[in-house]
């Protein structure tokens, strides 16, 4: 034996019978920690060791940017290869990509009755909803109040979007969009009412913000019902469901060019059949969404994916939109999927993004590019 090992340690007795598998339980090692398969197990907060929940992006963002512990999520908070000015360049010329999930929806259910006498309570009495906002065609920005304590005891700001009814008489639903801050207090403001049923639904919400959101959204996103408006022209706050393909792979089907319109018909009728709002809706399009593996195999040998003989329905995303802008807030779109389905969507955004900025590049900045990239093979070549 060498001196080297002679000078180690005797390991614990613990850890000598975990090693050698005399006991079912040991501590696990950092390799198996870190590991993709088990990270993800703490994404959105479901499993884990009781640490900070992670988004389903985490691994994504832990590979080009600082990490930090936020409000109990494990959270980009700077990119590693860029400061603040690329930042303002990238939301004042092209668009930035936001993972916001970390904002947690409380989902309420009851009568219209009851649900506006709750609402009435807890927000500010000068700021009446309209009718708009009722029947889900808008969203509702307001600031959240202790139970019958306005104007005192103020919780935070909250947003609010109404499902759109599809009979009349039937119980009506509607998220309340909070910060993780104040979660439990708003749950305690909005929980108690009797007629009125509390949930939390799974849900991930991207920040697409920029001059450039709409031309990704609509490179992106291929709703059946037409092409997607502009964020500006249709205003803030606009709801926008349909069901799109799956963003990871080509699509056939010829391209719909007539642009939706607020207040048509296709807009209400994707709005009420939006499969966002039930749990077993999303499990089911889950379910029926191809893996990441099953696509990387398709690429592999050159074949598409096709659903199974069972089940000759396409892949597709249940996607909410919310117009975003205002004047003191840039135009872009709030984009609402499931969970589960982030990295299917956040990949094709990205990447989109990234063709967008030089496929749309002004004649001053592709001479630039040129010059540049010739310089570095110039230098390249004399090395």
């Amino acid at each position: 034996m060498c001196i080297r090992d002679r000078c180690k340690p005797e390991p614990a007795a613990g850890r000598r019978q975990a090693s050698k598998g005399e006991s079912g339980k040991g501590t696990v090692s950092r390799r198996d920690r870190r590991r993709t398969g088990r990270l993800l197990q703490g994404a959105m907060g479901e499993g884990g060791d009781g640490s900070a929940a992670m988004l389903e992006t985490h691994v994504w963002h832990a590979k080009r940017g600082h990490m930090s512990t936020l409000w109990g999520h494990r959270l980009c908070v700077r990119p590693c290869d860029h400061g603040d000015g690329f930042l303002f360049k990238s939301l004042a010329e092209h668009c930035t990509l936001t993972d916001a999930s970390y904002m947690k929806p409380i989902q309420l259910r009851g009568t219209t009755d009851r649900l506006l006498e709750l609402l009435q309570s807890v927000l500010p009495p000068k700021r009446s909803m309209s009718a708009r906002v009722i029947d889900g065609e808008l969203q509702y920005n307001a600031v959240l109040h202790a139970h019958s304590q306005w104007p005192h005891h103020a919780i935070g700001p909250v947003s609010i979007v109404w499902r759109a009814p599809s009979q009349p008489h039937h119980p009506r639903e509607l998220w309340v969009w909070v910060h993780p801050l104040m979660l439990e207090e708003a749950e305690v403001a909005l929980g108690g009412h009797e007629d009125v049923e509390l949930s939390s639904p799974s849900l991930v919400r991207f920040e697409l913000v920029g001059q450039a959101a709409d031309t990704v959204a609509r490179a992106v996103f291929h709703p059946e019902q037409g092409v997607l408006p502009a964020a500006k022209a249709v205003g803030p706050g606009l709801v926008i469901c349909f069901e799109a393909p799956d963003p990871r792979q080509p699509h056939d089907h010829p391209a719909c060019t007539t642009e939706l319109q607020p207040g048509s018909e296709e807009m209400r009728r994707g709005r009420v059949e939006c499969r966002l709002w039930d749990a077993r809706s999303r499990r089911e399009a889950k379910e029926k969404f191809p893996s990441q593996q099953e696509i990387n195999n398709g690429r592999r040998h050159a074949v598409r994916f096709k659903p199974n003989e069972e089940d000759q329905a396409p892949a597709v995303v249940p996607v909410m939109l919310i117009a975003r802008g205002g004047p003191k807030e840039l135009n872009g779109w709030d984009v609402v999927i499931p969970a589960g389905f982030g990295m299917a969507v956040w990949l094709p955004l990205i990447s989109v993004s990234y063709t967008h900025l030089r496929a749309h590049e002004t004649p001053e900045h592709l001479v630039c590019r040129l010059l540049l990239e010739k310089k570095n093979n110039a230098k390249q070549t004399s090395e």
